[in-house]
């Protein structure tokens, strides 16, 4: 199963709130910045069993489109430690 979509079932009142855009022309990039939010609240085998617990995570995706438009190079950063240690995963 795809990760995010288990993620989505296991956290259901799961969002993302984008706070920042940005595209630059000159170098055909794109950042994107959000937070993810959603409460643990159910099971899926193969994730941890539910918490209870919410979970509120920024994260920045830089992309890099090829002349075509398609993406050609994707870059995630987040402090995934931090939201496993949030949802009481670990």
């Amino acid at each position: 199963m795809n990760f995010m979509v288990g993620l989505c079932v296991i956290l259901p009142d799961s969002s993302y709130e984008t706070f920042f855009s940005g595209y630059d022309q000159s170098t055909s990039t794109a950042s994107i910045a959000a937070v993810f939010k959603g409460t643990h609240t159910a099971d899926l085998e193969g994730f941890p069993p539910h918490t209870d617990k919410a979970v509120s995570a920024n994260y920045v995706y830089y992309l890099r489109f090829n002349e075509a438009g398609k993406i050609e190079h994707m870059i995630k950063i987040w402090n995934d430690a931090h939201t496993m240690a949030e949802a009481g995963w670990v």
